[in-house]
């Protein structure tokens, strides 16, 4: 396991994200350029035989998302059925297993707590408020479309969604939603808003094992709260259905339950927009230490143009201070230096900052550029005739997996495939 240098880092270690969603568009490619001398030819010979181990199917059963919880709870929901029909209300068994207790003839329901008196929830009309649903001593309640969780979809904060709706009591007279969906629907909602699907079908395809190995291997993660992944970065950007289209759901159905596998077992895995010229090991990062999940320089990713692909930002010593004292409460005085230590694969995985104190305060992994509010861990700090750090650095994201602009260009410039795109970022795996 990974030495922790200080205490602080160990207070201070963040909930891992594995990407940051895609906005952009993919712009047209560019000349090779700094890092081209470095090889970019596949060897298929090297690559593991999968077959020797048991590679069962996924067996993760449905999915549930949360849309809405802690401090982004709600007081109350609205649901719409945008065909105009009616809404199921009743109840999951332990398997996930819908059971209709009446039906809502209505096409727009809120859903919120009920007084203290009642101890329950209740489904109103969103437009005269009756009550038309009330559950008693019961802190949880499902609403399905009743087109069915398959066929049907429902409206909710400017969404669409397949699948049903879970309501539970969160506290402070709030609501937890949870959105619940089979795995490969989850998947779905998940590759158009994590990866542009414009492009290349073999990045898309690429994105979506990745995406159902992240959940499958999550799965429980936020079983806290009633749930198993948020639909946030903290976890995979999920959206539901509206960004899909016929080729981000044909990546998925393409590579229907493939996963990601290191020596029979479901890998860990992680990924980012961009690594800015170099991934990193698992264990600077993530303090995981996965053998697939090794730093490598990346010469695919040179060979485009993309956001981010170079940044520069500036702070002086007094702005630098700042930042440590309203995340930690550290009381550095102004900073007089900032020493960064790298990875083989020049990226940073400490800061030493030496305060006008005469402190070294050290910190390391990803809070290295997250604190500086940097976007990457791909870059060097120089200091200025007048005081003032520089860092200047390239690519988006914690740099530990796949780059997704690197999956781009690899599929885009060299023709390759999914299989290979996963195989040269995740080291010694398989896909079954």
């Amino acid at each position: 396991m990974k030495r922790l240098l200080s205490l602080m880092l160990a207070l201070l270690c963040l909930l891992a994200h594995p990407a940051q969603a895609l906005a952009a568009e993919p712009p047209a490619p560019s000349a090779e350029s700094s890092v081209s001398s470095l090889s970019t030819e596949i060897d298929r010979s090297q690559y593991v035989d999968g077959s020797a181990w048991e590679n069962p199917p996924p067996d993760v059963g449905k999915i549930r998302v949360g849309l809405r919880y802690s401090y982004t709870a709600v007081v109350q929901a609205i649901l719409n059925n945008p065909t105009g029909g009616a809404f199921d209300v009743g109840w999951y068994d332990d398997n996930l297993n819908f059971y209709p207790v009446e039906r809502i003839y209505c096409s727009s329901v809120l859903i919120a707590l009920a007084d203290d008196e009642e101890n329950g929830l209740m489904v109103l009309d969103a437009g005269t408020l009756e009550v038309l649903f009330l559950t008693f001593a019961s802190r949880w309640i499902v609403v399905v479309p009743a087109e069915g969780e398959a066929l049907g979809v429902t409206e909710y904060e400017g969404h669409q969604y397949h699948g049903g709706f879970m309501f539970l009591d969160a506290g402070f007279d709030l609501l937890t939603v949870v959105n619940v969906v089979d795995l490969e629907t989850y998947v779905k909602g998940v590759v158009p808003y994590e990866m542009n699907r414009k492009f290349p079908v073999e990045a898309l395809k690429a994105q979506a094992v990745a995406a159902r190995t992240y959940v499958v291997y999550n799965m429980g993660a936020y079983s806290i709260y009633g749930f198993d992944l948020s639909d946030t970065a903290e976890c995979q950007v999920y959206g539901g259905i509206l960004a899909a289209d016929e080729v981000t759901d044909g990546a998925v159905d393409a590579t229907r339950g493939l996963l990601i596998r290191y020596r029979g077992e479901i890998a860990d895995i992680y990924y980012s927009a961009a690594d800015g010229g170099s991934t990193e090991d698992g264990f600077n990062v993530f303090n995981t230490d996965a053998p697939y999940l090794c730093g490598k320089r990346d010469p695919f990713e040179d060979t485009i143009d993309y956001p981010l692909k170079s940044w520069e930002v500036r702070y002086d010593g007094e702005a630098i201070a700042g930042l440590l004292r309203d995340q930690w409460n550290l009381r550095t005085g102004k900073i007089q230096e900032v020493e960064p230590v790298y990875s083989e694969n020049d990226n940073v995985i400490a800061l030493n900052y030496t305060g006008s104190d005469g402190k070294v305060y050290h910190t390391e992994g990803r809070v290295c550029y997250t604190a500086l509010g940097l976007n990457s861990a791909h870059f060097t700090v120089e200091k200025d005739s007048d005081g003032t750090f520089v860092f200047r650095g390239g690519g988006l994201g914690h740099n530990c997996g796949m780059s997704q602009w690197g999956a781009y260009a690899m599929a885009e410039n060299f023709g390759l495939n999914y299989e290979d795109i996963l195989r040269f970022y995740y080291t010694g795996v398989y896909i079954a």
